[in-house]
This record gives structure tokens, sequence and C-alpha cells, in this order.
């Protein structure tokens, strides 16, 4: 007796019951957020480091057919679902035509969203306490009005997150092309990048302060420059109480030096491709 395929209603039952399945463990998970909801009472729910750990062990047990950067999207829905469970959350994007986009597909396309036409605005909201989260453009060489000197002296805002965490294979993922903002400490996911700014530094005294964080055995990634200092990229994540800050600043006199912010390393083609 050979086996015969299973009749085609047969499989669409079978389909039922996982769709079944699958929609109990959501409602589960959303009963475990909301005691994690009553836990926290009142902060910012999102864990960026979190959401960054859950999806590298997802993709490193995935197997069979079903695209890799398609689960990422499933659970970036999923994920920003439970955030908007225990609080409100929103968010401000620079209307650059590009970070709104981002900030759909990163916090999930019910989010809500204000776009604003300059940095300062976006990040204005974000102190104003009329948005939890700003997504901007990263960094970049030569900017005319760059907004992270606006971090320089904040002790409230930092980056937490860059974006996309995943993008289509070979959509040249692995490098964000935004960073999130938000009045929330950003913590290691073991595979990290840390923005540091040094206030009271010009764009001369790039040089000198390369050599100090090469000193400090800190590798750079990317500079960027303003009036108001310099920042740099680099690898690892530098915890706000490294001693290595202060030796760093003291490349240049009167200078002082901080972390910006840290994120993690968003997925490569390896990860997503597989």
């Amino acid at each position: 007796m050979t086996n015969q395929p299973a009749p085609l209603d047969a499989l669409r039952r079978e389909i039922d019951r996982l769709d079944d399945a699958l929609h109990d463990l959501i409602v589960k998970r959303a009963e475990i957020v909301a005691g994690i909801r009553a836990a926290k009472a009142g902060s910012l729910a999102l864990r960026p480091a979190r959401e960054a750990e859950i999806l590298r062990r997802l993709l490193a047990r995935h197997t069979g057919d079903f695209p890799r950067a398609s689960l990422v999207r499933v659970w970036r829905e999923i994920m920003g679902a439970m955030v908007r469970l225990q609080g409100p959350f929103s968010v401000a994007a620079l209307a650059d035509g590009a970070c709104a986009t981002l900030a759909r597909e990163e916090y999930g396309a019910s989010t809500a969203l204000a776009e604003w036409p300059r940095a300062r605005d976006v990040l204005a909201a974000m102190r104003a306490g009329a948005v939890s989260i700003a997504v901007l453009p990263v960094p970049r060489p030569n900017e005319v009005d760059p907004w992270w000197p606006e971090l320089l002296d904040d002790d409230e805002l930092h980056i937490v997150a860059g974006l996309p965490f995943a993008s289509h294979p070979g959509a040249g993922a692995g490098a964000p092309k935004a960073l999130a903002v938000a009045r929330l400490a950003p913590a290691p996911s073991g595979e990290d990048r840390t923005w540091i700014g040094v206030r009271g530094a010009r764009a001369g005294d790039a040089e000198r302060l390369k050599a100090a964080f090469g000193n400090g055995g800190i590798e750079i990634r990317a500079v960027v420059t303003a009036k108001d200092g310099v920042a740099f990229e680099v690898a690892d994540f530098i915890a706000y109480s490294d001693a290595r800050l202060a030796k760093i600043a003291a490349a240049v006199p009167g200078a002082t030096a901080r972390v910006l912010g840290a994120y993690a390393v968003p997925l490569d083609d390896a990860r997503l491709g597989g």
C-alpha cells in the first residue's frame, strides 16, 4: 500500500489548526506582557537590546524554507504591538522620505507616527514628552546642521537603536541608515556599536583624538565633526562610566567626552540569507 498525498481540504484543516495554535501563543504572550506592564509601572517599555537578543536567538534556531527576513518582520510587528500594550508609545521621525519608513518597519505599522521637517523639531517633540522615540538619519561627515551635538549636553536623551535592525538579504544589511533616540539608557546586546561625543573639540583635533582612542584599545568606525564637537562611532559597547573617556578627552585641552548612546549591530546577510 502506497502513501497517498493528503487531500487538499485535510491540509487546509491542518493549517487552520496551526493558525489557531499560533494565535493562542500570541494571546498568551500578551497576557505575560500585561504582567510586565504592572511590574514596570510607567517606564518606557521599549528594550532594543533585548529585542536584538530575541531576534538573533530565533534566527540561530531557524530551519526550513520560511524566509529569515520575513521571520524578523513578523516578530518586529509582534514586539511593536507588545510595547504598545505596556503603555503609550509613539514615534517622531525626520520628514526626509526614509526615516518614517524605517520607523514603521521597526516599530510596527500601527504605531502612531509623526513627521517633522527638521531634526531639532523631532528632538524637541521628544523633550516635550509628545513622543516616545525619535528616528533620525545616521550622522554623516560634512553635514551643515547635524543633530547629534544636541546630545552632548543632554543627560536624558540617548541613541538606543540602529534602523533597520534587519533588511532584505543583499540590501546592504549590517549598517544602519537611521538611529533611534529615546529617554532610555542603552544596554548591551552582545554585538554593539557606541557613539561617543567630545565637547570642546574641533575638526582639527580629530587625529589627536583618534590616537587617544587607539591608545585605549577602542576601534573607531566613523568620525563626524561639528562646530560644537567631534563624534566617533566605535566598535563594541562602551559604558558611561568607562575610565577611558576621561583619557580620550585629555587629548584636547578643556574637552569632555561622553557616551551619546549605543545600538545593537544590525543583522547581516549571513544571518538573513540562509
